[in-house]
């Protein structure tokens, strides 16, 4: 019997990068061997801890998913528990963050070469961990998904527009709708624009500035949240995605491998690890963040209906990067 450990999100329905990525790994993990779960989510860290100990003695290998609270706070424990039990712990981050933090803390970097083997999303991560010599794999942000590029939606309609993340000024989706809007007025009806997500808002002035955006514009919707199953079956009834990112804890962008997966041209900001995903004018269009809304205005008021489906072909064959084929071929190599 093996073990993961990470934030699962299952008691409060938590949807973001940390909890897709966990249950992914999990489901991954599932169908090849036997495998628990520990969800962290919601539970009292001691509790937890204590939990987690007694996990451990059944054990043979340990996927550890931590957030960086969790780093610090069970990482201990399961080096500890290795001494006496001779355990594998093997540590999957996710995001950049742990390069930045390891370059910061001599603690967090003693306890990375402990683990078994360390499991980043990203070839820029493993560098920034390489220059504190630390060894690991790079295991990218993997999606098990089988869709049919020949099913793909396509119309003689709108040019449907989807907005794909949490729904937060810094997540860029008032710079969506101010996309979508200057399209209406310079090519009215030409353009939609679709938002999926968790109201993530600061304040309540955002959340009225928000829903009166979308009150006042026919062409945009709010439709909520998506559950993960429904990704990609929902988003591939879209053309192009938005995705105008300026958060400062943005780590890697799996909504733009969802995009991929569901064939669409995807238009993002030059944040943080987005330009490992997406090759600008290749498979999609990256712009600086302070241009993005008068260039995405130019490009999609420009740009042919034909030549986005070239660059909706070009996405989606780019996902081969990102199938499950990658965790297969990891896990023969360290657990096999």
């Amino acid at each position: 019997m093996n073990l993961i450990i990470g934030n699962f999100g299952y008691v409060n329905n938590q949807l973001d990068g940390q909890t897709v990525r966990t249950r992914v790994l999990y489901e991954s993990f599932s169908t090849l061997e036997s495998v628990d779960y520990f969800d962290v989510n919601g539970k009292n860290p001691f509790f937890a801890f204590f939990a987690i100990a007694f996990h451990l003695f059944k054990v043979e290998n340990v996927y550890f998913v931590p957030g960086k609270k969790m780093l610090l706070f069970v990482s201990p424990l399961l080096i500890f528990y290795n001494v006496f039990t001779g355990h594998k712990i093997h540590l999957f981050t996710v995001g950049g963050w742990i390069g930045t933090l390891v370059s910061k803390n001599i603690y967090v970097k003693k306890i990375m070469k402990c683990f078994t083997t360390v499991n980043v999303e990203l070839e820029s991560i493993k560098k920034m961990l390489l220059s504190d010599s630390i060894n690991s794999n790079v295991l990218f942000n993997f999606r098990d998904f089988h869709f049919d590029i020949d099913k793909r939606f396509n119309n003689k309609g709108p040019v449907k527009l989807v907005y794909f993340s949490r729904v937060m000024e810094e997540k860029g989706v008032f710079k969506a709708i101010n996309v979508a809007c200057a399209l209406e007025k310079l090519l009215p009806g030409r353009y939609t624009l679709d938002i999926y997500g968790t109201l993530c808002f600061r304040d309540t002035p955002q959340i009225d500035k928000f829903n009166k955006l979308i009150h006042s514009n026919n062409h945009v919707r709010f439709l909520g949240a998506l559950e993960p199953f429904e990704i990609v079956n929902q988003l591939s009834k879209y053309h192009v995605m938005l995705f105008p990112t300026s958060y400062s804890g943005e780590g890697f962008p799996g909504c733009i491998v969802d995009a991929k997966f569901s064939a669409l041209m995807v238009i993002c900001t030059d944040w943080n690890f987005n330009s490992e995903v997406v090759k600008d004018k290749s498979d999609g269009f990256i712009f600086d963040v302070n241009k993005y809304v008068s260039e995405t205005i130019k490009l999609l008021a420009e740009i042919e209906n034909s030549d986005i489906e070239i660059y909706r072909t070009k996405s989606y064959f780019s996902s081969v990067n990102f199938t499950k084929n990658a965790f297969d071929t990891w896990y023969q190599a360290n657990i096999k």
